[in-house]
């Protein structure tokens, strides 16, 4: 039987999930018209402080990475039509 992943919870953990070589933005807030602190490559732990937000159309959550960067990011997002998990949990 196929195993169903984890889900997204505040306190687990998600790997970025990225095609193409693209990076996932970070962002000072939930939504898109909060800057840019950081782009996170494809394969990169990060751990789950907040969320789920809704903003935007979008669905957000607020990470830190390893090095201890924190931002909000994208759940996933409409790649060519094809909807792109982009946090994936661990």
């Amino acid at each position: 039987a196929p195993v169903t992943p984890a889900p997204l919870v505040v306190g687990g953990q998600a790997t970025i999930n990225t095609t193409g070589g693209d990076q996932l933005n970070v962002r000072s807030g939930a939504g898109t018209s909060f800057n840019v602190v950081t782009r996170l490559d494809a394969g990169v732990v990060v751990t789950l402080l907040e969320g789920p937000v809704s903003a935007d159309g979008l669905t957000w959550w607020r990470i830190r990475t390893d090095n201890g960067l924190e931002g909000w990011v994208v759940e996933s997002i409409d790649d060519g039509g094809t909807r792109l998990q982009t946090l994936v949990p661990r």
